[in-house]
């Protein structure tokens, strides 16, 4: 057994070497970005109040790395403590030695002391972290079109490029996007301070009365095999407050058609294929009959309840639709290796509360990673019981507790840690 702490900054070289080697594809071969990166890792420490770089030591040997993020997430129209972890690392020497599962536990275990009863990731093995309690979140959706397939409206008034002079709008702006879709996390200034900065991003806005009411960013990539004047552009980011905020962007993105071949959206919205005049995914593929492809998905942020006990009562104060009734949840989570795993939950006008003695009416029995996902809204009631994710002991209410459960939008997340 060795010891988890926080680094110091002597150790920061140690620190990036693990990350470099742990993620060879993006670092090791690239000595030019693994000085950026550290240069990254030191602006963090000084200067991101959210994050904190923690390592695990044999001795005075560190051989795992993590770091442990304090956010705050939109939670059903509530503002709750929550935690996210990234940059997992183990020194390809000490492998296979239950490092990263250490981590894990220090790192859920920090959580549920900070009342932080969600904990989020970003998996680089999906069902590695599902073993350990994590449920699968919002799947991502990549649309490309061509410019030509946007419907343009010939609305590009009030679009104006933005600037580093504009963080405080574009936060602002965010803020009220963050108030109106479930699962965001709060955003700061040093999380944008970079792209504000960058040369390769551009950074587009809506103003409707001089305030911001939407914003794009984007990048060109050069087109594989193409000519200099082949790009495409991909969109990292979009937000918007009205609807004419994303008509106003999308025109403005149509108008790019001359020099570019292709558009790349990454969302967490599976509808937003119907705003496009032509919803044809490229290259146009159709199969199993008259299947068109729209989008390709994938998955990517995580969720899990650490503690469910304590889970209940940092939400007591929020309403789950206006249900009245006793449930008792029998949880799996081997992992936590929690002693007592069921508990009777009582919802009256939707606010639930932990109770010791109380009749139930039904019970639910699953596991923590399903459960998460269900508590998360990223999943239905009805579908994890189709499923066969959730059991529940009395079919007939099924409907009221899959209404009272649901989210107003699946969990969105565009924060990066």
């Amino acid at each position: 057994m060795g010891n988890i702490r926080k680094i110091k900054k002597s150790e920061i070289n140690r620190y990036n070497d693990i990350v470099a080697n742990a993620y060879p594809g993006s670092l090791r071969d690239d000595p030019e970005r693994k000085k950026k990166f550290r240069s990254y890792i030191e602006r963090m420490m000084n200067e991101d109040k959210r994050s904190t770089l923690y390592a695990y030591f044999n001795g005075s040997d560190m051989q795992g790395v993590m770091r442990i993020l304090d956010l705050k997430m939109n939670y059903r129209g509530t503002m709750i403590k929550t935690t996210g972890i990234g940059l997992v690392g183990v020194d390809l020497m000490n492998k296979k030695k239950g490092i990263a599962r250490e981590l894990l536990h220090y790192y859920l275990e920090y959580s549920r002391k900070s009342d932080a009863n969600i904990s989020t990731l970003y998996p680089f093995r999906p069902d590695f972290y599902n073993k350990m309690g994590y449920g699968y979140g919002t799947p991502v959706s990549e649309y490309i079109i061509a410019p030509s397939q946007i419907a343009f409206r010939k609305n590009r008034d009030n679009i104006c490029n933005l600037s580093a002079k504009h963080s405080a709008q574009i936060i602002k702006c965010y803020d009220t996007y963050k108030k109106n879709h479930h699962g965001l996390f709060d955003m700061s200034e040093e999380e944008i301070s970079g792209v504000m900065k960058s040369e390769k991003v551009f950074k587009i806005g809506y103003f409707k009365e001089n305030v911001l009411k939407g914003f794009i960013f984007y990048s060109f990539d050069k087109v594989a095999d193409g000519s200099e004047f082949d790009n495409d552009i991909k969109v990292s980011l979009i937000i918007y407050n009205m609807p004419e905020a994303l008509n106003a962007m999308m025109d403005y993105l149509y108008t790019q058609l001359d020099q570019v071949s292709h558009i790349r959206f990454y969302v967490q919205n599976n509808d937003m294929f119907r705003i496009f005049r032509d919803i044809r995914y490229k290259p146009y593929s159709i199969y199993f009959g008259p299947v068109h492809q729209i989008s390709r998905d994938g998955m990517s942020i995580m969720y899990r309840i650490v503690d469910f006990r304590q889970f209940v009562n940092q939400v007591k104060h929020i309403r789950f639709g206006n249900i009245d009734i006793n449930i008792e949840f029998d949880i799996d989570d081997s992992f936590m290796s929690i002693n007592n795993n069921q508990f009777s939950v009582q919802f009256i006008n939707g606010k639930p509360n932990i109770r010791k003695s109380v009749k139930t009416d039904v019970t639910i029995k699953c596991n923590i990673a399903d459960l998460s996902a269900l508590l998360m809204g990223s999943v239905s009631l009805k579908s994890s019981i189709e499923l066969g994710l959730i059991r529940i002991s009395n079919n007939k209410y099924i409907d009221k507790i899959d209404h009272a459960l649901r989210t107003g939008n699946k969990p969105m997340c565009i924060t990066a840690f």
